[in-house]
């Protein structure tokens, strides 16, 4: 699967945060795990892993992958 890193500062809104897929047959979360499928295969990335950090401390936050058409 694909990895990244987005960074969300604390007035922002992290429902803004869309991604744009094209070229693909399908889009779609299985089991959590988006599920692309284009000419060249199959692609898996698994869920979110979002955290908070406040004054050094990791706190774990729920999120799950949510697909409108060809964005995610």
């Amino acid at each position: 699967g694909l990895k990244y890193d987005l960074v969300v500062h604390v007035e922002a809104d992290p429902s803004n945060i869309k991604m744009r897929y094209e070229g693909q047959s399908s889009l779609f979360v299985q089991d959590g795990r988006l599920s692309i499928n284009t000419i060249f295969g199959q692609f898996n990335e698994n869920p979110p892993i979002v955290y908070q950090l406040d004054n050094q401390k990791q706190t774990t936050i729920q999120a799950i992958f949510e697909v409108d058409r060809n964005e995610v």
